[in-house]
């Protein structure tokens, strides 16, 4: 058979990630058996799974050479990367590691590569993935393991919460698709309204004003290997100060102090800003005409299609009524509005029936570039179905893209099916006057359509509304 090792975000010393027939393989090597089977067979990996906070794991009967144990992890798929996530997503994910790092401190282990990275989201629910992440504790390391645990847990989760709660979005988006961490420095100054030029001392002694527990904060984060402190010019009358914290914070037991304040202060961060479409749907959306009558298409139409991805799904009403009232097992919800697709994963992303909605934020126009440890939005999200409804006329209107580059790109998403509809009126509203160039057509339309879908139906639905329904080519 015919394994695929999977990229390593980071060297790991205890074994690697295979992927073979759809399952996912984990080679343990020697030297880090034991402590993988006491963390199997200790109860840890038993509690952790029982409360949904890891993914179901088990040992395998496959051999490989070089490797002395292999597990098998559950698949999660797709994989929905960090800068993709909403704010309530990094939120349950950051209280999902706090979690994690209860139960693991019972059994004498810490999760220190606790990044987000290593989180993937099933059922709506975040799951931990990477058992490589826990630590052995003993006597003489405790101290230093469960700073550096808060140093990693607080530059993953709470800085870029905090930061995204007072509108800092692209930052926290950019910084998380370009590494694991969240610099401290940016936070700092950010958060202390700081422009780049102040010296960490000027900030320093403005925290000192804030109480314990900022302090406390603070010194976590500046850890004790990797303090950024070389980076900046502190007065030498500081430095002492900085050593003395340093001192009392590790041997008064704030560590456990800051970790309460922090649970409690990411359980109280909110969004305190809107987007344009977050409230499209409003509070109580109702199934319409045409959304029956896409869904009674869907069925009778896309019989062997099991999962779909919708553009521009907004808050997911439609999606989720689409899980509810066909045969689809699974839908991917995109949007690049942020507080809109939040609002989808609030309400619809616990589901217990078996079927799965998965949420992902990006600009499915401009995707990052894939850089060499993740996989593109292209391979992770194509399904069986492409829905687009009310969204083209935007997209060709407002944001200047052609007929064919919009409906080339959605071809790249779909293994069999399409359904896109067409504004034939473009950005009218009911009483406004219709303006549209004269090459937007619902015959340009059509034409550009049937380049890369063998078309099957063309119905209008309502006024503005055409959709088109079309099978891969």
């Amino acid at each position: 058979m015919r394994l695929i090792r999977l990229k390593n975000f980071n060297l790991d010393d205890r074994g690697c990630i295979f992927e073979f027939d759809g399952r996912i393989f984990r080679g343990i090597y020697e030297h880090r058996k034991d402590l993988i089977l006491e963390i199997l067979n200790g109860g840890l990996l038993e509690e952790l799974v029982k409360r949904g906070l890891f993914v179901p794991t088990r040992v395998s009967d496959l051999k490989l050479d070089d490797y002395a144990l292999v597990l098998e992890h559950e698949r999660v798929d797709p994989i929905i990367y960090p800068y993709e996530w909403t704010f309530s997503m990094l939120k349950s994910a950051a209280l999902m590691v706090l979690d994690i790092f209860e139960v693991a401190k019972k059994y004498g282990f810490y999760p220190l590569d606790c990044h987000a990275y290593n989180v993937g989201f099933k059922g709506g629910k975040p799951v931990f993935l990477d058992l490589g992440s826990f630590f052995k504790t003993n006597a003489k390391e405790d101290d230093c393991l469960l700073s550096n645990f808060i140093r990693n847990f607080s530059r993953s989760y709470y800085f870029p919460l905090f930061l995204w709660s007072r509108g800092i979005v692209d930052l926290v988006r950019f910084n998380f698709y370009r590494g694991f961490y969240h610099s401290y420095r940016e936070y700092l100054l950010l958060r202390e309204g700081l422009s780049s030029g102040f010296r960490i001392d000027e900030a320093l002694s403005r925290l000192m004003f804030k109480g314990l527990k900022e302090i406390a904060l603070f010194i976590a984060n500046l850890g004790y290997d990797e303090s950024p402190i070389g980076d900046f010019n502190v007065k030498k009358g500081y430095a002492p100060l900085i050593s003395g914290l340093k001192i009392l914070f590790k041997h008064s037991g704030l560590n456990l102090v800051c970790l309460k304040g922090l649970r409690e202060e990411i359980e109280n961060l909110k969004v305190n800003f809107k987007t344009r479409w977050e409230d499209y749907y409003g509070p109580a959306p109702k199934l319409t005409p045409r959304f029956s009558r896409i869904l009674s298409l869907v069925k009778d139409l896309c019989r062997d299609a099991e999962t779909a991805i919708s553009f521009g799904a907004n808050a997911c009403f439609f999606e989720n009524a689409l899980l509810d009232m066909t045969h689809i097992k699974r839908v991917i919800c995109q949007d690049a509005d942020f507080n809109a697709l939040d609002a989808g994963f609030n309400r619809y992303g616990h589901r217990n029936d078996g079927k799965e909605i998965f949420f992902a934020c990006y600009d499915f126009l401009k995707p990052l570039l894939p850089i060499t440890r993740v996989k593109s939005p292209y391979k992770r999200f194509k399904s069986d179905l492409v829905i687009a409804l009310a969204l083209t006329h935007h997209l060709i209107l407002r944001e200047g893209c052609s007929m064919d580059f919009i409906l080339k790109e959605f071809r790249k998403y779909t293994n069999k099916f399409a359904f896109i509809e067409f504004m034939p009126l473009g950005l009218w509203s009911p009483g406004s006057e219709v303006r549209v160039p004269p090459w937007y057509t619902r015959d340009n339309f059509r034409n550009s359509f049937c380049k890369y879908f063998d078309f099957l139906l063309e119905e209008q639905l309502e006024e503005n509304r055409i959709l088109f329904i079309g099978k891969v080519k």
